[in-house]
């Protein structure tokens, strides 16, 4: 049986295949695949179920809901060259087909005169900015300098998204002068999945309790069947947006080994036990199909800061995800880079690049440099160390289209943009392999630490 999608695509259910009519290229699906587009297709534009959807793609088996996250994301890759396909989630709901009409091409050469003399005369745009797609791929190592540093931004508007960067314009800095909540660590143990594992709170006494049940309420206490670790360390904090959870899989007390991180913000006010089997097949797709942060820097900012003997970048990655049952996920890909001139003085970068799970929202990227001022508190178990970064430059780049549920986000990095100031990041935990950053109000980030000799 053969479908007619549109006037350039067709479906062949028996064979399992795309037709593109303009170019006779053919897409090969799997069987799944293949039934999950037709019964998608056979209710555009209603919501389909998760177990409407599984029962097609599936028939008289039994899977795992994670099958049908992948097959979902895999069809969106192969439906890229239709963008009048729109595959839409529908979170806590199912997924929908939409059929955009397609729009003719304008025709130049029957636009009148003096339309074609103002297109013609236009001149082309000066320095344009190469996309994600066409910029080269960073060969040298100051080329991977830039692209982390370009990355590095994030954790800076991340802590903006959620409303939680506080700026310091104070005068001459003491030997401390941080906020003393990166001081209190408060031990305990959080059930997650089959496991059960030391998390360590990075809030007042009086609001431990509050902290660990509001995240215990968003996790599973039972396995899943996929990758669900069998021990871990963890961290947690309280952010504006909600409890916020920072955990890496791997033995208790050990240092971790900067794989397999998860960073998930959970919102305010909600209340939902977020499945893991499906968000950590989603998280995986997302990481995979954005990686926009492509900035390099002119050279003469490192030249200038040349110091004797060689420098060495620090660069720290993290993907935080933010969930919520009335929007779709939201991932800030997020870096930040570190290069010591001296023992306490350097320079800073970091950059942010917002997307959705659809793809819905033009990527949201934010940068910005400076130079940084450490300080450090001795406690009991280890130090805290305090990052007075002096800014020098900003960068956002205004995307062209952002989604009802991204506006927020974007809206506050846009605000942050605007501001001018001095910011304050916090190091509270560091091995080889990674680091625990934090802000003054609240949120917190396991990244993954390496290092790049310059």
């Amino acid at each position: 049986m053969i479908i007619t999608i549109t006037d350039q695509l067709t479906l062949d259910c028996q064979n399992h295949h795309l037709l593109d009519l303009r170019s006779q290229q053919c897409t090969t699906l799997t069987e799944a695949e293949s039934a999950v587009l037709l019964a998608l297709y056979q209710h555009q534009d209603t919501v389909c179920s998760k177990g409407f959807l599984l029962e097609a793609g599936w028939p008289e088996r039994i899977v795992a809901p994670s099958s049908l996250v992948q097959c979902i994301c895999t069809l969106r890759k192969k439906l890229e060259p239709y963008p009048h396909l729109l595959l839409r989630t529908l979170p806590k709901q199912g997924y929908q087909l939409s059929i955009q009409p397609i729009l003719a091409p304008e025709n130049k050469q029957n636009a009148p005169p003096a339309q074609q003399a103002t297109t013609a005369q236009q001149p082309p745009p000066s320095n344009p900015r190469p996309t994600s797609r066409t910029e080269p791929k960073l060969r040298t190592a100051y080329n991977q300098l830039s692209r982390f540093k370009s990355s590095s931004r994030g954790l800076l508007v991340l802590l903006l998204l959620c409303g939680i960067i506080a700026w310091h314009t104070q005068g001459p800095l003491p030997k401390w002068g941080g906020d003393l909540r990166w001081s209190e660590q408060i031990m305990t143990s959080l059930q997650f999945g089959a496991a059960q594992g030391p998390i360590t709170l990075y809030t007042e006494a009086d609001r431990s309790q509050a902290l660990i049940k509001g995240l215990q309420a968003h996790l599973p206490t039972h396995p899943w069947p996929e990758q669900a670790p069998h021990s871990f360390n963890a961290f947690g904090s309280f952010s504006p947006h909600g409890p916020v959870l920072n955990l890496c899989p791997g033995e208790f007390q050990s240092p971790c080994s900067g794989q397999d991180l998860l960073n998930i913000a959970f919102p305010q006010g909600q209340t939902f036990e977020l499945d893991m089997a499906e968000f950590i097949v989603l998280a995986k797709e997302m990481a995979q199909r954005h990686q926009f942060n492509r900035i390099e820097l002119p050279r003469s900012v490192l030249e200038l800061e040349q110091t004797k003997g060689p420098l060495t970048e620090e660069i720290y990655q993290a993907d935080i995800y933010f969930p919520a049952t009335d929007r779709l996920t939201i991932r800030a890909d997020l870096t930040l880079s570190l290069v010591h001139t001296s023992k306490d003085k350097g320079l800073f970068s970091a950059t942010l690049c917002l997307t959705d799970e659809d793809c819905l929202t033009t990527p949201v990227k934010y940068r910005l440099d400076g130079r940084f001022q450490r300080y450090e508190k001795k406690l009991p178990n280890g130090k805290v160390e305090l990052f007075r970064i002096r800014e020098v430059e900003r960068d956002l780049e205004k995307p062209t289209k952002v989604t009802d549920g991204m506006l927020n986000f974007y809206r506050t990095v846009r605000r942050h943009s605007l501001e001018q100031g001095e910011l304050s990041l916090y190091r509270l935990q560091q091995d080889k392999h990674s680091a625990v950053w934090g802000l003054d109000n609240g949120l917190t980030a396991w990244t993954k630490r390496t290092t790049l000799p310059l």
